[in-house]
């Protein structure tokens, strides 16, 4: 089963709030850190894998601890309070080159969940056309400047000269900093795309394929625990790819599950919008999630090695690291098979048939 501890602040101050202690323990126990909040349909399959007893079938119960950002978690892993973290690779590469021990396990977000935005009538056609523009991030210090820079510097922009970026926050003051011409395009994640949209907003977005093998949020564990905890590690990395396609098969059911498991993460009375605003959450995360758009053969949860030396030489060139980190240090598909391990249509049948 899943508990929710509300805040790692809050773990930390009480000793893990409803747990005989933090971190695993030999009855199956382990911690997973969210670069969240809270919960919501962007992580809609860890509550199924609650849920529908994914988690338990494996002989794991498994604690959530809520961390802002990646940086969050990954120093609650450093300091051993959290097992397996949710991270992104541009906080995994700087945390290498600083000596953390970290090994990417399961590749969730295949695809960048940041992406460039303009109003549908905008002028601008192409990345190249931002050239001048101010572009709006949710704070200067988010991850996905660092991709917006990236994609500009290929469409041949200089990001110090030719563009500026300032932070509009995200919802209604990103959505009013856009239509009010305060800046002329802006680079948020997926899923703060889509409250946008559904308030009525008209956005067409920026292709940025230089940067499309560049994968997001991936679940990492520190070297040491992985090889005492191996069986662990498959039966996480297995109940979640099971989570993942049962809430394809039935994303509605999915949203009704989290409301069940995590009752915070309805956050208004209103069902029929919240619903909406949830499917539509987990739909634009869904794009880079869904096996159905990566690359032909890939399997759940695995690496492409291409994309790994893109990562590589990004966080290099970038200045997010001082020294190249060597990739044997950074990954494993060791557990890919196991992941995957599975009846698909027998996991698709339950979730069709699923009535809450």
């Amino acid at each position: 089963m899943i508990r929710r501890l509300v805040t790692a602040a809050v773990a930390v101050a009480l000793g893990c709030v409803g747990l005989s202690g933090c971190g695993s323990s030999d009855d199956g126990t382990i911690t997973v850190g969210m670069a969240a909040p809270n919960m919501s349909a962007n992580w809609v399959p860890l509550a199924v894998a609650q849920e529908r007893g994914f988690f338990a079938a494996e002989g794991l119960r498994v604690n959530i601890e809520y961390q802002q950002t990646s940086d969050g978690v990954l120093k609650a892993m450093a300091v051993g309070r959290t097992q397996i973290g949710a991270s992104v690779p541009e906080a995994v590469f700087p945390a290498l080159d600083h000596s953390q021990r970290l090994t990417m396990i399961y590749n969730w977000c295949r695809k960048p969940v940041a992406m460039l935005a303009v109003q549908r009538d905008s002028k601008v056609r192409t990345i190249a056309d931002l050239r001048g523009a101010t572009i709006g991030a949710q704070s200067l210090a988010a991850g996905p400047v660092q991709l917006a820079k990236a994609s500009l510097a290929q469409a041949g922009l200089d990001p110090a000269k030719d563009v500026k970026f300032v932070a509009v926050g995200t919802g209604a003051s990103a959505q009013n900093a856009l239509e009010t011409g305060r800046v002329g395009a802006l680079m948020l994640y997926d899923s703060l795309y889509s409250p946008m949209e559904q308030a009525g907003a008209k956005l067409r977005y920026l292709e940025a394929k230089s940067v499309d093998d560049l994968f997001a949020t991936t679940f990492a564990v520190d070297p040491a625990w992985l090889a005492t905890h191996r069986e662990q590690v498959a039966g996480f990395g297995r109940a979640f790819t099971k989570a993942q396609v049962w809430a394809r098969a039935n994303p509605k059911a999915a949203v009704e599950l989290m409301w069940r498991g995590f009752p915070l993460s309805k956050v208004t009375p209103f069902r029929d919008k919240e619903m909406q605003t949830q499917l539509g959450m987990y739909t634009a995360r869904s794009r880079s999630t869904d096996l159905a758009n990566a690359t032909p053969g890939q399997r759940w949860g695995e690496y492409e090695p291409s994309a790994l030396r893109h990562w590589q030489g990004f966080t290099k060139e970038q200045g997010l690291v001082k020294k190249e980190i060597p990739l044997q240090d950074v990954y494993t598909n060791e557990f890919v098979s196991a992941y995957n391990d599975f009846d698909v249509d027998q996991v698709v049948r339950d979730a069709q048939n699923f009535r809450l």
